[in-house]
């Protein structure tokens, strides 16, 4: 009786531990999931606003400031993103999407600060 007695609690263990796996792999999957939701909407704000406050500290940013810049906005609005996604992941997505496209927002930033000045300037001296 007790050799029974502790095989059926040695399979009552084992089907809880495979309990426990599926849930935290079903958690894991909705992780994943959450960190690629970010919509385009979401994206161009963040690209609106990194531009908008890497203009105010230097007109022509390095890759590293980029980064640091757009890691600290994501950690105050979207602070799992980085995490769910991991490190390796992050530093590759930067790289290949993100750095381009904050690279052009910054650039039409720039642009636009230029245009503000020469009318200011053409305005005042009417040439």
């Amino acid at each position: 009786m007790n050799a029974l007695d502790g095989k059926v609690n040695t399979i009552y263990k084992l089907c809880r531990y495979i309990g426990d796996q599926q849930q935290k792999s079903i958690q894991d999957t909705q992780n994943v999931a959450k960190s690629n939701v970010l919509s385009d909407d979401f994206w161009n704000s963040v690209y609106k606003n990194v531009a908008k406050e890497l203009i105010l500290m230097t007109l022509y940013p390095s890759d590293i400031e980029y980064q640091k810049a757009l890691e600290t906005y994501l950690f105050k609005h979207a602070d799992y993103y980085i995490k769910n996604i991991g490190q390796n992941a992050w530093i590759s997505l930067f790289s290949d999407k993100l750095l381009a496209e904050i690279k052009t927002k910054c650039r039409s930033r720039r642009i636009d600060f230029a245009a503000s000045i020469r009318s200011a300037i053409f305005s005042v001296f009417r040439e």
